[in-house]
């Protein structure tokens, strides 16, 4: 099946939410209730880790190419910024 065929049966469907997770788990107790929710913190806290690492990379990527338009040498800004060579190549102008 195509991507488009794919995305006609996902549009009839209607969206579930934590709260609907919730509800259908009710019978199981309350544990199995907390799981949908647990599930939920987890891929928020792995998406903020994420966006985390994305920005630390970002501003040594900035930093970098900073210390290379001051004439650093490209050995030091590879040591110092502990990037790949090829990636402080990519930063030269």
């Amino acid at each position: 099946m195509g991507s488009a065929a794919a995305g006609s049966w996902r549009e009839s469907w209607p969206a579930v939410t934590a709260q609907d997770s919730t509800e259908a788990l009710k019978p199981m107790g309350s544990e199995a209730q907390d799981i949908p929710l647990t599930i939920a913190r987890r891929l928020i806290e792995q998406g903020r880790e994420e966006g985390r690492q994305e920005g630390r990379r970002e501003q040594q990527q900035q930093l970098a190419g900073k210390l290379l338009a001051q004439g650093t040498p490209l050995a030091e800004v590879v040591e110092l910024m502990e990037l790949p060579l090829e990636e402080v190549l990519g930063l030269m102008h």
